[in-house]
């Protein structure tokens, strides 16, 4: 009977706390996945993972499973609190998979586009931004920033692409196509990218002496190294993805 309620306690205390299972995951130290299954009653609970959870939200472990194995009646309170909906939870047959198109093909075209952009700049031997080398570096740098603050949104975007996988609120199909379009999208991005900084450093070496030696191309160009840095070691997460 304690096992039973273990399920319904878990996501009514994520609920509380307004948790995905990714950041349930972090607070609680136990992998998203297994919390998914004892959410789900698929799994059989282990004393230290109990600890653990009970520990990252801040309950008795004996909370988690409904408190004491007494028989004495417990008195409902007059207004039941209501858990607030879990994030990205939609009521569902559990036998069923919605099938809908991920939201990541308006984000590939975003990053598909700024790609060509860059590309277009990049490859125009008479472009007007290359004429002036602080303002060259300056646009490159720019252009690292934003390639940086895209690939750092990837590993959110495709945390919630799995967990809607793993939650069957969206058909495996549609989670490998939509980490599938982030993939693309990046790719495009990074090519750009790469081809900017390569004519950026071309105008640095052609560069005379006396300008490569002014204050504000040496402070650009540290920042934009910095950044080209950050996007060379930049590693893409892997995900668990279902069934996979």
């Amino acid at each position: 009977m304690i096992e039973e309620l273990l399920p319904t306690r878990l996501r009514v205390l994520r609920a509380e706390r307004g948790l995905t299972l990714r950041a349930a995951a972090k607070l609680t130290g136990v992998a998203k996945e297994t919390l998914s299954a004892l959410e789900r009653g698929q799994r059989h609970p282990h004393d230290p993972t109990l600890a653990k959870i009970a520990k990252g939200y801040g309950v008795p472990v004996e909370d988690l499973l409904g408190g004491d194995s007494t028989d004495s009646p417990v008195e409902e309170p007059a207004n039941p609190k209501v858990p607030e909906p879990l994030p990205f939870e939609e009521p569902q047959e559990e036998t069923s998979v919605e099938r809908r198109p991920p939201l990541t093909q308006p984000w590939k075209a975003y990053m598909v586009e700024r790609a060509r952009q860059w590309e277009q700049i990049t490859a125009d031997p008479d472009e007007l931004l290359f004429r002036n080398l602080v303002a060259a570096i300056f646009w490159c740098k720019e252009v690292e920033r934003e390639n940086l603050v895209i690939l750092e949104s990837f590993e959110p975007i495709g945390d919630w692409l799995v967990e809607e996988g793993w939650e069957k609120r969206m058909s495996l199909e549609d989670v490998a196509r939509g980490l599938n379009d982030l993939a693309e999208g990046l790719e495009a991005l990074m090519v750009a990218v790469a081809r900017a900084r390569q004519r950026v450093d071309k105008e640095l070496e052609a560069a005379d002496r006396e300008v490569l030696e002014q204050a504000e191309v040496i402070r650009l160009k540290a920042d934009m190294d910095k950044l080209t840095h950050q996007r060379q070691t930049f590693r893409l997460p892997s995900f668990n993805v279902p069934g996979a």
